[in-house]
């Protein structure tokens, strides 16, 4: 962005004006990243414990959520792990199943994520998520479930599977014919 610097200038000026707006915080909030994303979320939620009330719990797990993804990829998986708990402990409609199983498997913790993966399952979701989400159920061992998933991701076009991979994990798994579609 040609205009990042100005952009930042003017963010850090909308912050100091309206540092209560909870929409402004919000704004900033999907605009940091890394260290800076972790060092500001940590200080909204210090500042939610001395005004209850000031955020309700959908708006406050999004920077639980922000938190768990920017510890993510700091490689800090168990606080990732504990934060993406806290954000859907604070909104049961978060998913951050992908993120929780991507941390276990980080941790050698097949049958978690396998876990948290089945959990959240909602094959309404994106073809994007579900193909994700199919993906890490391959990683885990569960080659049935992921390919009823690939099947609802398969009816998108615009959506790119590595068949091939797909069809040696089937014949892996002992279901040849399953795999020979994918190979066909």
């Amino acid at each position: 962005n040609p205009k990042q610097e100005e952009f930042e200038v003017c963010l850090d000026q909308l912050i100091k004006d309206f540092s209560e707006n909870q929409e402004v915080l919000l704004f900033k909030l999907e605009r940091v990243y890394g260290d800076s994303a972790i060092n500001f979320a940590n200080n909204i939620i210090s500042q939610s414990k001395n005004k209850p009330g000031f955020w309700d719990d959908k708006r406050l797990s999004l920077f639980y959520s922000k938190l768990a993804q920017s510890y993510y990829y700091s490689d800090e998986t168990n606080l990732s792990i504990k934060y993406a708990h806290k954000s859907q402990q604070l909104n049961d409609t978060l998913d951050l199943s992908t993120l929780l199983a991507n941390n276990y498997l980080e941790n050698n913790k097949t049958d978690l994520a396998e876990s948290v993966l089945l959990a959240k399952l909602d094959t309404t979701e994106s073809s994007w998520i579900l193909k994700n989400k199919a993906d890490l159920l391959l990683k885990v061992g569960n080659a049935k479930k992921a390919l009823d998933l690939y099947n609802i991701v398969m009816k998108d076009s615009s959506i790119w599977i590595d068949e091939e991979m797909v069809a040696d994990i089937l014949l892996k798994n002992s279901m040849p014919d399953k795999a020979r579609t994918f190979y066909i």
